[in-house]
């Protein structure tokens, strides 16, 4: 199940399927079914398989909602990342010791797997 007004699939009957169908279900109502048509339909309507259908019941799916269109921003927020630049000569365990003394909150957050750039 989706969620609420959701859409699940669960193990359906009908003659003109074979046991490979499901009904649609939404809100405990089935609202369609799909699945492989039976051989036997298929030899008598002259159809060479597999054959798989749906139907759809729409009076059942009246009540729906259609989404609402967003637009997307033509800036999508990216966050960022830390990014330190540090002397050569120093050692990462004394970036980190520094920067755990001065932020603890920063490092905890995002661990200690921050890259770091060199300059110089």
């Amino acid at each position: 199940m989706l969620a609420s007004g959701g859409i699940e699939l669960r193990a359906a009957e009908h003659p003109a399927f074979t046991r490979a169908v499901r009904g649609i279900v939404r809100d405990e109502r089935v609202v369609g079914r799909l699945g492989l048509l039976h051989p036997d339909v298929e030899r008598r309507l002259d159809l060479t398989g597999p054959i798989y259908l749906f139907e759809i019941y729409l009076d059942a799916l009246a009540g729906g909602q259609l989404p609402a269109f967003a637009p997307l921003s033509k800036f999508p927020s990216i966050p960022p990342r830390p990014r330190i630049v540090v002397d050569r000569g120093l050692s990462f365990a004394q970036v980190r010791d520094c920067v755990r003394r001065a932020a603890p909150a920063i490092v905890k957050k995002s661990g200690c797997s921050t890259s770091i750039r060199v300059s110089g």
